[in-house]
């Protein structure tokens, strides 16, 4: 019983790889192995689905729950994109089955590039925002200085002071350019 699941399996994973996907089976490193791993069309050394058959694995939960809803679940928690994928569907209709597996796998990539997308961008927002903080301060700080430096003229004609005050007030302002230009990078497209 167990060499015609593996042999049912096998058989699906040699489909899948007609239709263009890479896989490997029995996935894992515990007693629980996921049936069929599909590669990452873009990432080899990644999976980006896992199938899971009635095999093996499958026959031995002890409990409905366990196979139909646990092991799903805490694959998923781990970071699976997990579908199953009957044997007895795919020999009664194997291009339906094939088709539904394609689509699965495409749709899990697209939403993987839209969640590094909006990583990205989420990003991208927080360096613009840090920017701002910074021309912000710099801005301040240089209000400050010129205030002080006009204030240190006024009051005591001391050139060492105005001297230090001038430095200061010439680092304020390239701290304050280069927030500018930080903040004017332009955003990664979408």
């Amino acid at each position: 019983m167990q060499e015609n699941s593996v042999e049912g399996y096998a058989m699906i994973a040699a489909d899948i790889e007609k239709i263009g996907f890479r896989t490997k089976c029995d996935i894992g490193a515990s007693e629980y192995k996921i049936d069929i791993g599909v590669i990452h069309p873009e990432r080899p050394d990644e999976y980006i689905m896992g199938i899971m058959c009635d095999g093996t694995t499958y026959k031995e939960a002890q409990t409905a729950r366990d196979r139909n809803i646990l092991q799903p679940d805490v694959l998923k928690g781990l970071g699976w994109n997990i579908m199953r994928v009957y044997i007895m569907d795919y020999l009664d209709n194997k291009e339906r089955v094939l088709k539904n597996v394609a689509l699965k796998i495409e749709e899990a990539v697209r939403l993987e590039k839209e969640k590094a997308m909006e990583a990205a961008r989420k990003e991208a927002q927080y360096i613009i925002e840090e920017a701002r903080a910074a021309a912000n301060i710099a801005s301040e700080e240089l209000k400050a200085l010129r205030k002080q430096l006009q204030d240190s003229a006024d009051a005591t004609g001391n050139n060492q002071r105005q001297a230090d005050v001038r430095r200061s007030l010439n680092e304020a302002e390239s701290k304050l350019r280069a927030a500018k230009a930080e903040e004017k990078r332009p955003e990664p497209k979408r």
